[in-house]
């Protein structure tokens, strides 16, 4: 708008200013329908420039359905990091509404790593059990037992607890950030909230079990029932009651989140071009 207005004097009303920019879009890199088309033959193109990479684009009828892929030095990287994953899925905002699906991981210096992705229609359970069932077959050795951070989603709560055949079993463990907001719908109050957060925090049983108690003492019903239905399961969501550590200390999916962030921009745009 302002290169126009500088270079011809003309001001150009916003409404037609992204127009214009759209119609350029689809000049350079092809429309939505092009791009899906080319997914395909995009993820070969990397694949073949990326030894080791896995890909995997599964249509119905010749229509796109869904489509799985990893890079070979993250599937080496794992082996070295410990044995948590976070998963969690962000909705696209383009012309197609879809779901990117992301696990990820940290190595012992915290540095970040992208394990998978998937690109799915929904999220519902058929798609995370085929995300997960994917994952472990390509990610995680068969004898080697992960832990599996997530927020409640039903479908992924199913998804972990499918047994494949010669696969070691999945540990799930809940969100901290998640189980806390779930905890605020119950009992409408701030402290509450900080009450429950520095009982999942806790490092020790004896502190947990304080910490707790100064929730039952308040006078909040909401919360109360929310806490008596999930107390049976607080080795998934508490710190100190870990069966097995399995969780390693992370409290969050805070790092799919983080990664969300970065692909914030990529979230309602157009496919890439395979130059660019």
């Amino acid at each position: 708008m302002s290169w126009i207005e500088d270079k011809f004097g003309y001001k150009v009303k916003y409404g037609k200013t992204w127009k214009a920019k759209q119609v350029a879009l689809r000049m350079l890199y092809g429309g939505w329908e092009e791009a899906y088309n080319m997914l395909p033959r995009l993820l070969g193109a990397m694949s073949y420039r990326n030894p080791g990479m896995y890909h995997y684009v599964q249509d119905i009828e010749g229509v796109f359905h869904r489509a799985f892929w990893m890079f070979g030095p993250c599937i080496a990287a794992f082996e070295h990091c410990r044995s948590v994953l976070s998963i969690d899925g962000t909705f696209l905002t383009g012309k197609y509404k879809g779901t990117l699906m992301i696990a990820m991981t940290h190595d012992a210096n915290d540095q970040v790593l992208p394990v998978a992705f998937a690109l799915v229609s929904v999220e519902n359970q058929d798609n995370w059990e085929w995300f997960m069932r994917l994952v472990r077959s390509t990610v995680i050795p068969p004898n080697r037992e992960v832990c599996i951070i997530s927020d409640r989603h039903q479908s992924i709560l199913k998804a972990v607890d499918i047994h494949i055949p010669g696969h070691a079993r999945l540990h799930h463990r809940w969100c901290m950030r998640h189980f806390v907001a779930n905890f605020y719908r119950a009992c409408k109050n701030k402290d509450l909230c900080k009450d429950l957060n520095s009982a999942c925090v806790a490092f020790s049983v004896k502190s947990f079990t304080t910490r707790l108690n100064k929730i039952y003492e308040k006078e909040n019903e909401g919360g109360k029932d929310f806490l008596e239905r999930n107390i049976d399961e607080r080795h998934k969501w508490s710190r100190a009651c870990d069966e097995g550590g399995m969780r390693y200390g992370d409290m969050t999916s805070n790092l799919v989140e983080c990664f969300n962030f970065v692909l914030k921009g990529a979230h309602r745009d157009t496919l890439p071009h395979p130059n660019l």
